[in-house]
């Protein structure tokens, strides 16, 4: 994964490239096209344009939300890196919320030793 190896240019480029098959093939609303909004949103964060993420990352927690409601993993995940977006754009009342949600989410949906739920918590603890 060109992500995980530093490259996000190239990240961004290949989600770009999937996002299209996937709206072309499965339509706009559909998971995988939510998830390729996620990735891209999640790209643009990593190079530098929190903007574009946030705004991204707003269509894909969306998406998430509608597609598989309020306490999936998945839309969770969303929330998470949208907190992080606002985060960049110092939007901190936002994001601190935003946040909460998803600690408090994961804490009834994964429980309190998952690894999700732990990074939500460390993350809250590190900005308070």
């Amino acid at each position: 994964e060109y992500s995980h190896l530093g490259n996000h240019e190239e990240a961004l480029k290949r989600f770009e490239e999937v996002r299209v098959m996937r709206l072309e093939i499965l339509g706009a609303k559909h998971v995988s096209y939510a998830t390729s909004i996620h990735f891209i949103g999640v790209e643009h964060g990593h190079l530098g344009h929190p903007k574009e993420s946030l705004e991204l990352l707003q269509e894909a927690a969306s998406l998430r939300l509608e597609l598989l409601k309020s306490k999936h993993p998945d839309y969770l995940t969303t929330l998470f890196e949208l907190s992080l977006a606002h985060r960049r754009l110092d939007h901190n009342d936002e994001s601190f919320r935003l946040m909460q949600e998803v600690h408090t989410s994961r804490l009834e949906v994964l429980g309190s030793s998952h690894p999700d739920t732990r990074k939500a918590a460390d993350t809250l603890k590190n900005w308070s």
